[in-house]
């Protein structure tokens, strides 16, 4: 349909001109999204995040670069790439791919795993930075968002300022009593300011939640082993 000036400058016309022209945009832009919808990439997209969920990060990572390939406009493909990259220590690419996603709706994601590559390669300063700028929302927490302040917490900690780094941990505990990893850094830095008889009860809280973990994950593997084994 050809839009003429006139149809807006008729008194009814107009109406029918706008709705005429935003629906055959509406209808182009849905056009052009099932034109780019490759469905060998989203076939590799669904095997990528299966393998995911089982923890075989290499062929994850393999299945979503497949995925991207065919379409670079996945970004749920781009985004899981990037996180099994991180759990595979690629951390070069790793870096390259979160940086692309701070643009855009995964930000708060991204910044999150840039700070704990900061913080694994010793950019300490830059670790703070990128994680205490995190004001982590319930969308971030279904994303996997839910332990910055520990990882801020060991940072303080490394630069040997632990009454930010005991801040932090007990705003991590606060969170999630059961993060072990929490109470046991905090357990430590209360042992540096010469809180003994806190970090005494803090290390014995670690024992008694690492062993409901470890007998968690051991239950946690077998059930895995048996998936992979198709039983």
């Amino acid at each position: 349909h050809q839009l003429r000036a006139g149809d807006f400058c008729q008194p009814h016309g107009n109406y029918r001109g706008l709705a005429r022209f935003f629906l055959l945009a509406i209808l182009s832009c849905l056009s052009i999204s099932i034109a780019h919808e490759n469905p060998a990439s989203l076939a590799y997209l669904g095997k990528g995040n299966e393998l995911m969920q089982a923890e075989r990060y290499q062929e994850a990572a393999a299945a979503f670069q497949h995925a991207l390939d065919g379409d670079r406009t996945l970004q749920e493909a781009r985004r899981n790439l990037a996180i099994c990259q991180f759990e595979l220590r690629d951390y070069q690419d790793a870096r390259s791919l979160f940086g692309s996603l701070l643009g855009g709706s995964d930000r708060t994601l991204a910044t999150y795993y840039l700070g704990r590559i900061d913080l694994t390669e010793g950019n300490i300063d830059s670790a703070i930075m990128r994680l205490s700028s995190i004001k982590r929302t319930s969308a971030d927490v279904k994303a996997g968002v839910v332990d910055e302040q520990y990882f801020l917490g060991v940072a303080y900690f490394k630069k040997q300022q632990y009454e930010k780094a005991i801040d932090c941990f007990r705003r991590q505990i606060a969170w999630n009593d059961r993060d072990f990893r929490a109470h046991q850094w905090l357990a430590r830095a209360l042992s540096k300011v010469g809180r003994s008889a806190e970090a005494n009860q803090e290390f014995a809280r670690t024992r008694e939640l690492h062993d409901y973990y470890t007998q968690g994950s051991l239950a946690i593997a077998s059930c895995r082993t048996l998936l992979n084994a198709g039983k």
